[in-house]
C-alpha cells in the first residue's frame, strides 16, 4: 500500500514539475494572444500598444496572430514613409475603406479614390476632402457587414519610432482619437526607446492608449516563427537544435528575425539543390551532413549580420583545404580567418567539430547568390565517414588476400564507386593509379574498356567542378606521384585536362582582375592580384583575347585612366616586374598597335583622347622598362 501512495505521490510530482514548465514554456506566446483577444473584445475605447526592441518579431507575431484569427479582420499600416500627417491619413482612410467593403468600392468608389489618390494635399479644399471621407467611411463602416455580424475591425499602426519628423506625434495621436479610435480597434506597434521625442510622446499617449504590453520573445514563439515559416522536414525537426545552436552565441530574446529567416532560407535552397542528385549513404547519413550545412550557413550569416565578413575572405575559403580545417591552433591571429572561426565558433560549441566543413559553393551562395556545385556530400563523407568510401579501394591494394572471384567482385565495386556521386577527384585518381597498376601486373581481371570510362567520368567531373589553384596542384603532384602506375599516354591525357582546367582557371581569375582595374575595386583587385601566381597575371593577353579595348577603353566615356595607374603601380614600380612578365612583350607591343588602330575609327572627346594617350604613354614606358633588363 504505501509502495502504491509513494507512486501516486511521484506521479503527481512529476505532473506537476512538467506543468511548471509548459506554462514557462507557453506563458509568454498565451499572455499576449490573450492580452489582444481580450481587448478586441472589451469596450475599451481606447488603443492597445504592444512595444519592444526592433527586430524581436512585434509585427511578425502581430500579422501571424490575425493571419490565424479568420474570424477577425484587421488593417496593417506603417506610419513610417509619410511626410506630412494629410498624406498619411488620406492613405490609411483609403487602406480602412478597401478593407470595409472590398466590393463596393471597387465596383463603385475606385474613380474617385484614385482621383482623391491624386490630389495637392496643399489645398486647403483636399483637407476639407479628407474629413468628409472620413465621415463617409465611418457610414461605411456602420452598414457594413462587419458590424452587422458583431465583429471588429483592427487597425495595427506600425513604425511609431519612424514617424517623420515632420509629423508631431500629438496631431497624429488627435487624429486617431477623434476621427479612428471610436469606431475600430487600434493596436500600436512600437519602439519606444527609438522615439526621438520621446518624452512627448508619453505626455500624449495616456489619452489614447490604456495598455502597454512589452513584447519579450521566448523560445516558443521562435520555434512557432520557423515551425510556420520552413518548407523543410529537416528544420522542422531540428528547431530545438539550431535554437540550441544560436543560443550559445547571441540572446533568443534579441536576436532579430532577418538572421533566422536568412538562415531558414539559404539552407532550404541548398537542402533542395542536394536532393537534386541523391547519394546512396544519403540515407544513412543525411540528417548529419544536412547539420553539417545548416552550421556552414550559420556561420557565414553571423559573420555577415555583424559585419565581420570581409570579400577577401571570400577568397580565403575558396582556396582552403577541408582536411585541414580542425588543426589550427596557437595564438589568434587576425590575419587568419580560419582561426579566428575556430575561436569563435568551434571552441564555444563542439557541435561544429563533430558535423562541419566549410563549403566553397555554400559560403559563395549565402554571400553572392552564386550557386556553383563543389561535391560538397563527397568532401563530407570522405572527411567524416571515409570508410564508407575506401573499403573497397583497401581491398583493391591487398589485392593477394583475395581469391581471383573476390578480386572480379572488389574490382567490379570500385569501378562503379567512381560512376557514383561520392568521391572527389582525388579519390577517382587514386582508384585510376590503383586498377592501372594491377593492369601492368595482369591483374586487371575485369574489362580493360573500363579504365577509358573511368577516366571520361574524371574528365567530366574536372569539366563540371570548380576548383582551386591549391586542389588543381594537388591533384597535379598525384599525377606526378603516381606517373610509374599508368601509361604514357593516359598520363598525357589526365595531364592535358588539368593543364585545361587551370587554363580555365587563370582566364577566369585575370578577367575578374580586369573587371576589378576597370570598376576601380582595389580590395577586389588586391585580393586577386595576391592570390594569383605572378606568372599567371596576363591582364594584356586577356585584354586582347577577350575584345575588351572594344568594350571598356577605346569607348566614349571610357575608363582607360584606370588600367594606366595599375601598369604603373603594378609593373613600372616594380624593378624586377621583367622576370615575371616578359613573355607579355608581345601582347603590349599587340595592344599598342591594336589601340592606334580603334582609336582612328572611334569619334572620341578631348577627354577620352587624353586618357587614351596617356594609357599609350604607359604601355610605351613599359616596353622601355622591360626591354632594359
Amino acid at each position: 500500500m504505501q509502495n502504491q501512495l509513494n507512486n501516486l505521490h511521484m506521479c503527481w510530482v512529476i505532473n506537476i514539475v512538467f506543468a511548471i514548465i509548459i506554462k514557462e514554456r507557453y506563458l509568454t506566446m498565451f499572455y499576449l494572444k490573450n492580452t489582444i483577444t481580450n481587448y478586441i473584445n472589451n469596450s475599451d475605447p481606447y488603443a492597445l500598444q504592444i512595444n519592444g526592441e526592433w527586430g524581436v518579431g512585434k509585427t511578425f507575431f502581430i500579422n501571424d496572430f490575425f493571419k490565424n484569427e479568420s474570424k477577425i479582420k484587421s488593417v496593417y499600416f506603417s506610419v513610417s514613409g509619410y511626410n506630412s500627417l494629410q498624406e498619411l491619413k488620406k492613405e490609411l482612410l483609403l487602406s480602412i475603406a478597401i478593407k470595409l467593403d472590398e466590393k463596393s468600392i471597387v465596383k463603385y468608389g475606385n474613380h474617385a479614390l484614385s482621383i482623391f489618390k491624386r490630389f495637392n494635399l496643399s489645398n486647403k479644399l483636399v483637407l476639407n476632402s479628407i474629413a468628409v471621407f472620413s465621415d463617409t467611411l465611418l457610414e461605411t463602416y456602420k452598414n457594413s457587414k462587419l458590424v452587422k455580424n458583431n465583429g471588429k475591425l483592427v487597425i495595427i499602426l506600425d513604425d511609431f519610432e519612424r514617424l517623420s519628423p515632420n509629423i508631431d506625434y500629438q496631431d497624429l495621436l488627435g487624429f486617431i482619437s477623434t476621427e479612428i479610435i471610436n469606431n475600430f480597434k487600434i493596436l500600436i506597434i512600437s519602439n519606444e526607446n527609438q522615439i526621438k521625442d520621446k518624452e512627448k510622446f508619453l505626455l500624449i499617449k495616456e489619452k489614447i492608449i490604456s495598455k502597454t504590453v512589452d513584447f519579450s520573445r521566448d523560445e516558443s514563439i521562435l520555434k512557432d516563427i520557423i515551425y510556420n515559416n520552413t518548407r523543410s522536414d529537416f528544420l522542422s525537426k531540428n528547431v530545438s537544435w539550431l535554437l540550441e545552436i544560436i543560443s550559445t552565441y547571441t540572446d533568443l530574446q534579441k536576436i532579430n528575425l532577418r538572421t533566422i529567416f536568412s538562415i531558414i532560407y539559404n539552407f532550404e535552397f541548398i537542402e533542395n539543390k542536394l536532393k537534386e542528385n541523391p547519394s546512396k549513404l544519403d540515407k544513412n547519413y543525411r540528417e548529419e551532413y544536412l547539420k553539417s550545412i545548416l552550421l556552414n550557413i550559420f556561420v557565414i550569416v553571423f559573420e555577415i549580420k555583424s559585419g565581420n565578413f570581409l570579400d577577401r575572405y571570400l577568397y580565403q575559403m575558396k582556396t582552403h583545404d577541408f582536411d585541414n580545417m580542425f588543426y589550427i591552433f596557437g595564438k589568434n591571429d587576425p590575419e587568419n580567418y580560419w582561426h579566428y572561426l575556430i575561436t569563435q565558433y568551434h571552441k564555444k560549441n563542439k557541435e561544429f567539430d563533430e558535423y562541419i566543413i566549410y563549403s566553397n559553393t555554400i559560403t559563395s551562395y549565402v554571400v553572392s547568390g552564386l550557386w556553383v556545385e563543389d561535391n560538397y556530400r563527397q568532401n563530407w563523407y570522405r572527411i567524416f565517414y571515409p570508410n564508407s568510401t575506401s573499403s573497397n579501394f583497401n581491398k583493391l591494394r591487398d589485392f593477394y588476400y583475395y581469391s581471383d572471384e573476390e578480386l572480379i567482385e572488389i574490382q567490379t565495386s570500385v569501378l562503379s564507386e567512381c560512376y557514383d556521386d561520392i568521391l572527389s577527384l582525388d579519390q577517382i585518381l587514386d582508384r585510376y593509379f590503383r586498377l592501372n597498376y594491377l593492369k601492368t601486373k595482369n591483374l586487371l581481371l575485369i574489362e580493360e574498356s573500363a579504365l577509358n570510362n573511368i577516366l571520361k567520368v574524371l574528365s567530366k567531373k574536372i569539366d563540371n567542378t570548380q576548383l582551386s589553384e591549391y586542389e588543381l596542384n594537388n591533384l597535379q603532384e598525384q599525377l606526378i606521384m603516381n606517373q610509374i602506375a599508368i601509361d604514357e599516354d593516359s598520363r598525357i591525357r589526365i595531364e592535358s585536362l588539368l593543364k585545361e582546367k587551370e587554363k580555365q582557371l587563370y582566364t577566369e581569375m585575370n578577367l575578374n582582375l580586369f573587371e576589378a582595374i576597370i570598376n576601380d575595386d582595389y580590395n577586389k583587385e588586391n585580393s586577386i592580384y595576391n592570390e594569383l601566381p605572378s606568372k599567371k597575371i596576363k591582364i594584356f593577353k586577356i585584354i586582347l583575347s577577350n575584345n575588351l579595348l572594344e568594350s571598356h577603353i577605346i569607348t566614349k566615356n571610357n575608363r582607360s585612366y584606370l588600367l594606366s595607374s595599375f601598369i604603373n603601380r603594378r609593373y613600372l614600380k616594380i624593378s624586377n616586374s621583367y622576370e615575371y612578365h616578359q613573355d607579355e612583350i608581345n601582347d603590349v607591343e599587340k595592344l599598342i598597335t591594336k589601340i592606334n588602330e580603334l582609336r582612328n575609327k572611334q569619334e572620341l572627346g578631348k577627354v577620352d583622347s587624353y586618357n587614351i594617350n596617356v594609357l599609350l604613354e604607359r604601355l610605351e614606358q613599359l616596353l622601355k622598362h622591360w626591354k632594359k633588363q
